[in-house]
């Protein structure tokens, strides 16, 4: 195996897959699976292939998952995304008595957002404006085709270069991703219902924890808000130790101020934040094109360039990704529907966020490692 301690890496170094691509080095491992490095034998090109655990090859609903990433990913043409080049699967092999499948993409080199703030800490407006204005460039697109991404958080940002030295931000991991506009292809791989819960839970809107089955884009708007508070603060704008207090202070709290983290705010700024941030979803911008054209005056790059109307531009493939674990995935009781401008009363919400809980703690119970922890403890997104 690959430099693989956990014995989850299914290939060995120098082994060639699919006949045209030999395995070069482990680049991570994740809760649900490996990233290789890979070399293309004919085209002498660097991907990198991700495998699926072995021990979820049996999982169907797992497999579809796995499945509808791959496939989400290549319809997107822009290069917010990284390209995915193939799909395929491994044959049964000693140990493995199932195939094994496999998502070959683009080779990525940098670093995510979450590692960058953790070592720099806050940065500048400008900065943190622009790559979340390109984050948008990568939402407007998927949310043309029916994709709500529901997991983006600064881990999911990779930060690169093009050749020209500038900037390039590309939105990753869309496992979760909803599909509202169905192709035949997709048949059966929404995996949503009323009662599961899926993304990180510090970034998720309230919609989002209490009633996941009318996620939308807003959603995805609501995270981005989140990010764009963190990038530029250094903290987050709603203060939880368990999951229960979390789901409490999102669904009836106002967030910390952003000024209150930090007081050399352009003026305008704040407030394009804080309206990503509001509980009516209706209050939030319409769209992901929207947020981007309101960010664009802070923006290192300035006004919004051709890629926001989803032209085809591409990168260089010089990029090295590192598997992410998958995201929280939680059953919750059914709950009390409500009209989504009223706001719940706080029984019922302590009763959701109990039932959110005690779900989020038996997935953590039976779900491989990786998987954010139970419920009542602390945890890190």
């Amino acid at each position: 195996m690959v430099s693989d301690e956990e014995g989850v890496v299914p290939v060995h170094c120098g082994e060639v897959i699919a006949d045209r691509y030999r395995v070069e080095r482990l680049l991570g491992i994740g809760g649900m699976g490996a990233v290789v490095a890979a070399r293309h034998l004919s085209l002498g090109e660097l991907v990198a292939i991700k495998f699926m655990r072995a021990e979820y090859c049996n999982n169907a609903a797992l497999l579809r998952r796995f499945q509808r990433e791959a496939r989400g990913m290549f319809r997107l043409k822009t290069e917010h995304v990284p390209r995915v080049y193939d799909l395929g699967s491994l044959p049964p092999r000693h140990g493995v008595g199932l195939p094994v499948p496999f998502i070959v993409m683009e080779h990525l080199s940098g670093n995510d957002l979450r590692s960058i703030v953790e070592r720099r800490g806050r940065l500048p407006i400008d900065e943190a404006a622009e790559y979340v204005r390109q984050a948008c460039v990568a939402l407007t697109e998927a949310h043309a085709l029916g994709m709500v991404h529901r997991d983006l958080k600064p881990a999911n940002l990779f930060l690169t270069y093009r050749t020209d030295g500038t900037p390039l931000v590309k939105v990753l991991d869309f496992g979760v991703a909803k599909f509202t506009c169905a192709k035949p292809e997709d048949d059966g791989l929404e995996m949503t219902t009323a009662r599961s819960v899926m993304g990180s839970r510090r970034y998720m809107a309230p919609e989002q924890m209490l009633t996941p089955k009318d996620v939308d884009l807003r959603a995805d708007l609501w995270a981005l808000g989140v990010v764009l508070y963190q990038l530029v603060s250094g903290t987050l704008p709603f203060g939880a130790e368990t999951l229960e207090q979390l789901v409490l202070v999102v669904s009836e709290q106002a967030p910390r101020p952003l000024r209150s983290a930090r007081a050399d705010l352009p003026e305008g700024f704040e407030e394009i934040v804080m309206r990503c941030l509001e509980k009516n979803r209706a209050r939030r911008p319409a769209s992901a094109r929207e947020l981007a054209v309101a960010l664009a005056p802070f923006a290192l790059c300035g006004a919004p360039d051709a890629t926001l109307p989803t032209a085809v531009h591409r990168s260089q493939p010089t990029f090295t990704w590192l598997d992410e674990g998958p995201p929280t995935t939680a059953v919750r009781a059914p709950e009390t529907r409500r009209p989504e401008p009223r706001r719940p009363k706080r029984a019922w919400l302590a009763a959701a966020a109990g039932a959110f809980s005690a779900s989020a703690a038996l997935a953590a119970a039976v779900l491989p490692s990786g998987w954010p922890g139970a419920a009542g403890s602390t945890w890190v997104d």
